[in-house]
């Protein structure tokens, strides 16, 4: 017997961020991603790199590992940007917990 469930296409979703943030004109980007050893972390980050890929993304997608949580993420990520002389205000960041995208998206 199997149980009714719902899975998510973590891939195809984060491409759909990626082109989101892309159709309002965004083109700078600081990726916050889970462990690597996770899957949904692992399909997300491919997923919206591809999608920047495809829509001929030139500028380099800063990126820092969370660990799924927002303040280490947040952290990270301002360091990442402190170290490569990157003023974080012109970089739209997109957590892989998609809960907190709306809160980083004005860093």
């Amino acid at each position: 017997n199997r149980a009714p469930g719902v899975v998510m296409d973590d891939f195809a979703a984060a491409g759909v961020v990626a082109r989101h943030f892309w159709s309002l004109g965004h083109r700078r980007f600081g990726l916050i991603t889970g462990p690597e050893s996770h899957g949904a972390s692992h399909f997300r980050r491919k997923g919206f790199l591809q999608a920047l890929e495809e829509l001929g993304a030139s500028d380099p997608v800063v990126e820092a590992n969370g660990h799924f949580a927002f303040e280490g993420g947040k952290f990270e990520l301002e360091v990442d940007f402190n170290r490569a002389g990157i003023n974080p205000q012109e970089y739209h960041a997109v957590m892989t917990n998609i809960q907190y995208i709306n809160k980083l998206c004005h860093m």
